[in-house]
């Protein structure tokens, strides 16, 4: 089976954890540490949160992208129906 691997930096880990188990997002123990935490959301997807020093030893001489004024990918998700879309969007605001 294959598994997509998303690798987020994030400002505040503790926060952003919380905000992917708020929207359902299962945190995986095994690979979580002051550094990272890996969220899981099925079988298939699993997002890494990488704080930014931590991200930034994968990235060499790149840098981060500020997400309040760049894009650097799209993400999507697909849902059963319209009802568990506006499901995951409450959570997701609140």
């Amino acid at each position: 089976m294959s598994r997509l691997y998303i690798n987020l930096p994030v400002e505040d880990l503790q926060k952003a954890i919380a905000f992917y188990q708020a929207i359902g997002f299962t945190q995986n123990l095994d690979f979580t540490d002051e550094k990272a935490s890996a969220m899981v959301l099925d079988d298939s997807v699993t997002v890494m949160l990488l704080t930014h020093d931590f991200c930034q030893g994968f990235l060499g001489k790149k840098t981060i992208s500020n997400a309040h004024t760049t894009t650097e990918v799209l993400n999507a998700l697909q849902f059963e129906s319209q009802e568990a879309v506006d499901t995951f969007f409450e959570k997701a605001i609140t």
